[in-house]
């Protein structure tokens, strides 16, 4: 079950967001770039994702029911026209959906963040999902509401609440590159080669355990 859900996992991912271009992104760099140090203590959000987050602010009322609340967030830096399209997503839109759609109970606790910028696993999946959309040369056309309930969410109803996507972002992003589909990316990972049965032999050039790190 555990090894079905990851595929599942996976292939959302892959399919909305991680066809990368490997020639980055103008004034915010590639994604190799992004996840240099992940899996290191000292692993920061790249630059562009850290600007969003400081500028978002949210203030905080009580809601209808006891122990609940409503939350507002903001940030100048919002777009004036209507958001429509993946690339309209930014770091306080996304946080925005998730306060308003998250279980009460998530809002408590959720599981520590892999980075030193982010509070819990709630920074690293926003920060995660906008990396996705940056380095997809297709995501940006997608629909708004496509992309805030199938790329966004971090889970679905009671599945454990665990920090997937950094570690899959970081493991499956470089085997899908050049690749021209959807279909082509999910056979470079489970094709010929299936890497989720090897999952411990998939790691990025920043690993702890790279022969690089050592």
């Amino acid at each position: 079950r555990a090894l079905g859900r990851m595929a599942i996992r996976a292939l959302g991912l892959l399919l909305w967001a991680c066809i990368v271009d490997s020639n980055g992104i103008e004034g915010e760099g590639d994604w190799q770039q992004w996840i240099a140090r992940f899996g290191h203590d000292d692993f920061q959000y790249p630059p562009w994702v850290k600007e969003q987050m400081a500028a978002c602010n949210c203030s905080h009322e009580p809601g209808l029911r006891p122990g609940t609340w409503k939350s507002k967030c903001s940030s100048p830096n919002q777009s004036e026209h209507e958001p429509s399209v993946g690339s309209d997503m930014t770091f306080c839109l996304a946080k925005q959906w998730l306060l308003d759609h998250m279980p009460n109970f998530d809002k408590g606790f959720l599981p520590p963040s892999v980075s030193v910028d982010g509070s819990s696993m709630f920074d690293d999946n926003i920060a995660f999902t906008l990396m996705a959309l940056k380095a997809s040369p297709f995501a940006a056309d997608l629909p708004l509401p496509v992309v805030q309930s199938y790329l966004l969410p971090y889970a679905n109803l009671h599945e454990a609440r665990t920090n997937w996507r950094p570690l899959l972002f970081a493991k499956l992003v470089s085997l899908t590159q050049g690749s021209k589909s959807t279909v082509e990316a999910m056979q470079a990972i489970a094709g010929a080669t299936n890497h989720f049965t090897n999952w411990t032999g998939v790691v990025w050039p920043a690993n702890p355990r790279a022969a690089s790190n050592e």
